[in-house]
């Protein structure tokens, strides 16, 4: 279900059916690699990244540091992506973390090479890990308006020093959030911005919610009142 501001006054409509997803082999006969792997490769490596390949064909996923995240950050990069000026992106924040788990269990777990390339979306996802337990923890760097323009900064950065683009410009910006995700995420929608730098909380177009959808951490009422301001703002942004 999606929702626009229209249809917040309207629950009973629905958006029709997105077409059948692209069988394996079409996804593989469509999509040929439009940059160079190897020497992307090497440029992240360069940067203290390590890089791995996923099928269809070939799209990449670089891991590393990028402050002020502690743990590591993945950026997922589809075979179809083309480089240009400004670089869409697709953010995704994790509930809350288990005991015993690990950036590279949790990476096992999700295809989300295989969600960039099935969804021919032209950007780059960006999924920083973190071991916080608790909406107050998890993903706690990127809470704060400083944390998030920090890290955002330093993922553009990253992108152009590897030549997967121009500039460091960031286009539209996907937001996507799991479960104690929410919080983090309404986080951001509330960041401030700051002058004379570029204001990526405008640049969010169109926000996911995975079993996210809650309204109150203890006192507080305003997580979710986040998500129907973001919708309410703009008639072009997406909520689903």
């Amino acid at each position: 279900l999606v929702w626009t501001p229209k249809m917040l006054s309207a629950p009973g409509n629905c958006v029709p059916g997105s077409p059948l997803p692209l069988s394996q082999a079409q996804i593989e006969s469509a999509f040929a690699p439009t940059f160079d792997p190897a020497s992307i490769s090497r440029a992240f490596e360069a940067m203290g990244f390590r890089c791995g390949t996923f099928s269809a064909t070939s799209g990449m996923t670089c891991s590393g540091r990028i402050p002020p995240n502690i743990e590591p950050v993945a950026l997922v990069i589809p075979a179809h992506f083309v480089p240009s000026a400004s670089t869409d992106l697709v953010l995704h924040l994790h509930g809350n973390n288990s005991v015993g788990n690990t950036f590279n269990r949790f990476m096992g777990r999700h295809d989300f090479g295989g969600l960039m390339t099935s969804s021919g979306r032209n950007a780059i996802m960006v999924v920083p890990y973190s071991t916080g337990r608790n909406v107050r923890t998890n993903h706690h760097e990127l809470q704060s308006s400083e944390g998030f323009q920090l890290f955002m900064n330093g993922v553009m950065a990253k992108i152009r020093n590897a030549g997967l683009a121009t500039s460091s410009r960031a286009g539209s910006i996907g937001l996507s959030a799991h479960s104690g995700g929410f919080y983090p995420a309404s986080r951001i929608l509330r960041s401030r911005c700051t002058p004379g730098e570029t204001c990526f909380r405008r640049k969010i177009t169109d926000v996911h919610l995975f079993d996210a959808t809650y309204g109150t951490t203890g006192h507080e009422s305003w997580p979710l009142n986040a998500f129907v301001d973001f919708v309410r703002s703009d008639s072009n942004v997406t909520l689903s």
